[in-house]
Parts: C-alpha cells; structure tokens; sequence
C-alpha cells in the first residue's frame, strides 16, 4: 500500500512521514517539488524560484518516475504525490491539462492522509499561503472526495499528530 500524506503548505507532512516511516519500518518516497525547485533556484541563480506550468509539467513525470523506481516493498510512505500537482496547478492556472489526467488514472492504488494545517505556519522560500491554509485544505478534501479515493484526515501536534496517523493505517490495513 502506498500511503500518501497530503494537504496544504506547512501541515506537517514531512515530518509526519519520517515519524511513521521509523514506526512502521516503510521506507519514504521524498516530496520531489521541494528539490526540483530548490535545484532550478541554484541553477537561475535567482533565490526563490518562481515556477512555471513547464515545471509542473516535469514534476508530473518525475513523480512517476520516482514511484516507479523506488517501490521495492509492499508499503511505502508518499510525502505528496500528484494531488498537490494538479491543485498546484488549478490555483495558479486553471483547468488541468490531458496528462495529469493519466498520469492520476495509471498510478498505483493508494491511501490518503489529508493533513490538517493546525500546525504554527514557518516561513520558508517555497511556501506561498501562510494566510490561505484552510481554503486550501478544503480543496484537498474535495478532489479526495470527488476522485472517489480512500482518505483519512490527519490531525494533532507532536507525537498525538503521529499516533492519530499511525492508528489510520492500521485501521486501512485492518491491523
């Protein structure tokens, strides 16, 4: 299974995912946006890197890419996966184009923690909404919703946000 920690900016999603990976022994499938921006800052030499719909494009296919290569086991942890592309792209563009459509329609099944932002926003070059998080979430909730997948939100700080998580998935996995 392939469990996927999703949700707006600054809610806890990585830390979240190294916390369940110690527990659970699952190895973690890194938020790939994160360093493909960071990269394309370093090589404009531009500080923060304002992306374009040619970047999420690539991201697409990077995701993919990245699930392919490293899946070796039964159960891994997504930190993000296509959702947040697509509303990405939705915010900043509007309607999505053809291939993130089949990108989401040839994926491996997988189960969602849609993370709730009621963590203390931190400032960092990548983030964008400080201010817009709960919008955000609701629109998380929706695509989850009207794409039919199976979610749970995750909510809580420190280690009651990991234990709200954890007993998620032994719950999806009837453990």
């Amino acid at each position: 299974m392939i469990c996927v920690l999703t949700g707006p900016e600054c809610c806890g999603k990585t830390t979240l995912a190294e916390a369940l990976s110690k527990q659970l022994r699952w190895p973690v499938l890194p938020e790939i946006a994160r360093a493909y921006l960071t990269q394309r800052a370093i090589d404009t030499a531009q500080g923060a890197y304002r992306y374009r719909p040619s970047d999420l494009i690539a991201l697409v296919q990077a995701q993919g890419d990245l699930e392919d290569r490293t899946r070796t086991s039964d159960h891994c942890i997504a930190d993000t996966d296509l959702l947040t592309l697509t509303i990405w792209w939705q915010e900043k563009y509007g309607p999505v184009p053809a291939l993130f459509n089949e990108a989401w329609l040839s994926q491996a099944p997988r189960f969602y923690l849609l993370c709730r932002p009621d963590l203390p926003w931190e400032l960092d070059p990548l983030r964008e909404n400080p201010q817009d998080r709960e919008r955000l979430f609701g629109l998380y909730e929706q695509q989850l919703q009207r794409r039919g997948c199976q979610y749970e939100i995750c909510d809580g700080t420190g280690s009651t946000r990991a234990k709200n998580a954890l007993a998620a998935i032994k719950r999806k996995l009837d453990i």
